[in-house]
């Protein structure tokens, strides 16, 4: 059915009057798209997000220089829409600016061990007071707002193993690992004498923004909340966690069903 699709969105490029070397683009592109998803038995209506990213996964595995496959991500998406406003489908399933692929020098690098050290030795020395909060988004990868809202209720122990709680907009949870011992223990120790509704930490998003500006702008690292991120997702992966879980445990949208003992293997115990 997919090849019916195509045919009518080339068809449609060319009554628009797209140069033949454009068509040949796209048709390049949607080639190579039709020839992962059929190798994967997807229908149309069954490409969703995920799919996408392991098809731009499988491109970067074929050697694929990053401009290739974004010009291929971008035809599909152009092609998604097509078939989106034709109403043949319902809803896009390609996100250009998160499946977007960089350039090396243009990737976010997670930081060498050396850099988290000097990083924790600036903050010890300097901003004490911010010292735990920062290191917590170090080794929980959680939003800044989701941070200055936690309580000690929100700390949580399973079988010993220690988590965040956290929870969204919506009501949903989500539990997320702790990676480094010292700061879960230090922050254990911060809460018991917090009362369950009262923050941990009694400080604004703003005040976080400024000082990780204030670390990158003294140490000279390039600290920032996106590589933060990176880090952490990077020390996931690293310790065999599958890239969907990583995802949901970052918080984005995911249909996985998640239990605590899937996360054990990822956090701290105390």
């Amino acid at each position: 059915m997919l090849h019916d699709f195509t045919k009518i969105y080339l068809r449609y490029l060319e009554s628009s009057g797209k140069s033949p070397k454009t068509l040949s683009t796209y048709s390049f592109a949607l080639n190579k798209y039709n020839k992962w998803r059929i190798k994967n038995y997807l229908l149309i209506k069954e490409v969703g997000r995920d799919s996408i990213i392991n098809f731009r996964d499988s491109l970067i595995n074929e050697g694929l220089k990053p401009a290739s496959i974004n010009l291929c991500l971008n035809v599909i998406y152009s092609f998604y829409d097509f078939l989106t406003h034709e109403g043949y489908i319902k809803g896009n399933p390609v996100n250009i600016k998160k499946n977007k692929v960089y350039n090396e020098h243009n990737q976010v690098k997670p930081f060498t061990a050396v850099e988290i050290a000097q990083i924790e030795a600036f903050l010890t020395n300097n901003l004490t007071e911010l010292r735990i909060p920062i290191l917590l988004l170090l080794n929980s990868g959680i939003l800044i707002k989701e941070l200055v809202k936690l309580t000690p209720s929100d700390v949580v122990l399973i079988k010993r193993h220690i988590f965040l709680k956290i929870t969204t907009s919506t009501k949903a949870t989500r539990l997320v690992p702790l990676t480094d011992d010292v700061t879960a223990h230090e922050l254990l120790i911060l809460t018991i004498n917090i009362f369950k509704e009262f923050r941990i930490f009694p400080i604004t998003e703003k005040s976080i923004i400024r000082c990780i500006s204030f670390v990158k702008e003294q140490t000279g690292i390039n600290f920032s909340y996106k590589r933060i991120r990176k880090n952490y997702s990077e020390y996931l992966i690293n310790s065999g966690c599958p890239r969907e879980l990583v995802r949901w445990i970052l918080g984005y949208r995911s249909s996985l069903k998640v239990s605590p003992e899937d996360l054990f293997p990822f956090t701290v115990k105390v």
